[in-house]
């Protein structure tokens, strides 16, 4: 696939002056935003988080993460031997996404409802086109999409509260479809589950599936082909010397023999949900679109920062009676 839509953020009031120099340049007005042209529009670094941020490189910890690719599961089995230690946020209700103003679709009815679950688990699902998290979660979200509004996009939450019987029928269907590898690397499973308190991570209420739209469209976050780790497209186009081995590995890891320049538009939009929700303390575990805070997964990712006093606070949510 040789040529990729990038979606790219630029303000109405310079869309005019972008329609003029991309005419002058003989490209497209997507082509000249997405080259980092919007300064030469006039447009000071100040006006826009969104560009700055798209713009703000990652600090990676380049040699945790080589570690971490070279010892798969290690950290997730740490996170879910600790136990959860209570604080003010533990006790806290789920709360309906929708009440808080952010625009979210539950992934999982969209996907399952049409599903025997009865037949496959021996159970019924009880599925909700909205998002449940927890009252301090929503709270964070709302001011991330009150940041992207004001520049005329917003934050598009896809899943939140997983009852754990819905986890496993995602697991499930994922590894009929894909097979068992490619589940066993997106779902958290039972057997992962080794300590006395663990819980899976999107039954705690505390982690969330995001994206950041625009109008009718999704900001391109990558393709097929693409790694889905939040670090990963990072890691590809760092010319960081440290980012030498952990690049190698990860390559290797994808059977990747060259780096398509086009990804970097997607890589620059995942710096912007990246940086948007490190801002509200939330850490990324595994694919880019997954956040959380509170969680024991999350556990593996503050470790690999450097933050290893992380403890997770939320056990399993429950709806009040």
């Amino acid at each position: 696939m040789n040529n990729v839509r990038t979606t790219v953020y630029l303000p109405q009031r310079l869309i005019g002056r972008a329609k003029v120099e991309a005419a002058k340049r003989g490209t497209s007005v997507t082509n000249l935003v997405a080259e980092g042209l919007t300064k030469s529009l006039g447009k000071t670094s100040t006006e826009s988080i969104i560009n700055d941020f798209r713009e703000k490189p990652i600090d990676l910890p380049f040699g945790e993460y080589l570690w971490a690719l070279k010892h798969p599961g290690e950290l997730r089995k740490e996170g879910y031997r600790l136990t959860i230690e209570g604080n003010e946020f533990t006790k806290e209700p789920l709360v309906r996404l929708t009440d808080y103003g952010v625009t979210n679709s539950s992934y999982e009815a969209e996907n399952y409802s049409g599903v025997d679950a009865n037949r496959l688990m021996g159970e019924e699902l009880h599925l909700s086109q909205h998002i449940y998290v927890r009252r301090s979660i929503a709270e964070s979200l709302v001011k991330i999409d009150m940041r992207l509004r004001q520049e005329g996009v917003f934050l598009y939450v896809r899943s939140g509260f997983r009852h754990p019987r819905i986890q496993n029928l995602a697991y499930l269907l994922d590894a009929a479809k894909h097979g068992v590898d490619h589940a066993n690397y997106l779902y958290a499973q039972p057997y992962e589950l080794i300590g006395t308190e663990s819980v899976f991570p999107h039954a705690t209420g505390g982690v969330v599936d995001v994206e950041i739209w625009q109008n009718e469209a999704r900001l391109v976050v990558g393709e097929e082909g693409a790694p889905i780790g939040a670090w990963d497209l990072e890691i590809l186009f760092s010319k960081d010397s440290k980012a030498k081995e952990v690049k190698q590995e990860l390559m290797k890891k994808i059977n990747l023999k060259k780096v398509p320049t086009h990804w970097e538009g997607a890589m620059k939009n995942r710096r912007l949900i990246y940086h948007l929700m490190r801002s509200e303390g939330f850490y990324p575990s595994g694919e880019f679109w997954h956040w959380g805070r509170g969680d024991q997964l999350s556990y593996a990712t503050a470790k690999m920062m450097g933050e290893k006093s992380y403890r997770p606070w939320y056990g399993e949510a429950k709806f009040a009676n």
